[in-house]
């Protein structure tokens, strides 16, 4: 499902964001950072270019290492809302990953447990940051990395926890959908199985759908439940009582054509034994 970035789940939040580097490049002929000095087009792009680097860098080390391991909570909370838009890009993934900025989100959310804004905004940034490379060994990398430490349980954990959360329930469910679907077959499998039988996801999920009936991107999770049949999830006893709440779910929107597909592969891969492939809503 690594497509699903391309309908990213968006939430409103009045927490500060920072500017990001499209925008910074944008306006940063007025600011000055090119120097007075005649210089030929292509130098001074390359200037601009250098500058603008070093600063993503700064910006994005001071995040990492100051910012996000804060005792100040808000702080943290900001900063975990803000990382997000270092993910907007393949390069910020690229940097995100390289200086560890997984390992220090997951930190993040062990440590603010209770902090339904960090956990959303962390779920958030994480899901745009597997959602950030296309589908290649990096992402594998990355998303293995992000199962050994443990990701997958801290989102249940923040799904199970704070289950009147419209943007945590949104959030969670992209992330852990995401993490699903990267890798061999083998490795989807392991995550699939890890997600329905050992911590109890789908439950969570069908929970979410009945808490949020009028959230489109919550009742959405058919895709995700439709390609967790074709991981081979479908015979869990689980699975066989969710057909109602998917009906509902289609009655809610009529006029949603990918909702309307993700239903109608769910139930012939439940109740026919159909299960087609993982990717087959892209």
């Amino acid at each position: 499902m690594a497509k699903r970035g391309e309908n990213e789940y968006q939430r409103d939040s009045s927490a500060k964001r920072s500017r990001s580097r499209s925008a910074r490049r944008s306006s940063a002929g007025s600011n000055g950072i090119v120097p007075s000095a005649v210089v030929s087009s292509s130098s001074a792009a390359k200037v601009l270019d250098d500058t603008l680097d070093n600063e993503f860098d700064e910006g994005l080390s001071t995040l990492l290492f100051e910012s996000l391991q804060s005792n100040d909570e808000n702080r943290v909370a900001i900063a975990t809302e803000d990382l997000y838009d270092y993910c907007e890009t393949e390069q910020g993934c690229e940097e995100v990953f390289r200086l560890g900025g997984h390992s220090i989100l997951v930190l993040t959310m062990k440590k603010w447990r209770s902090r339904v804004d960090i956990q959303a905004a962390a779920c958030y940034a994480l899901n745009a940051l597997v959602n950030g490379y296309p589908d290649n060994q990096m992402k594998q990398d990355l998303v293995s990395s992000l199962h050994k430490m443990g990701a997958m349980e801290l989102v249940v954990r923040a799904l199970t926890k704070f289950r009147t959360s419209q943007d945590l329930q949104m959030n969670a469910i992209a992330t852990a959908g995401n993490m699903c679907f990267v890798g061999s077959d083998h490795d989807k499998k392991r995550a699939a199985t890890l997600f329905v039988y050992q911590l109890g996801g789908v439950p969570l999920l069908v929970a979410a759908m009945k808490a949020f009936p009028r959230e489109l991107e919550i009742q959405n999770s058919c895709w995700l439940v439709k390609g967790l049949c074709a991981l081979g999830m479908e015979k869990a006893p689980v699975m066989q009582g969710e057909v109602l709440t998917l009906f509902a779910a289609l009655q809610a929107f009529p006029q949603c054509e990918y909702l309307k597909k993700a239903t109608g592969l769910f139930m012939k891969a439940v109740l026919l034994g159909e299960t087609g492939d993982a990717n087959d809503l892209d």
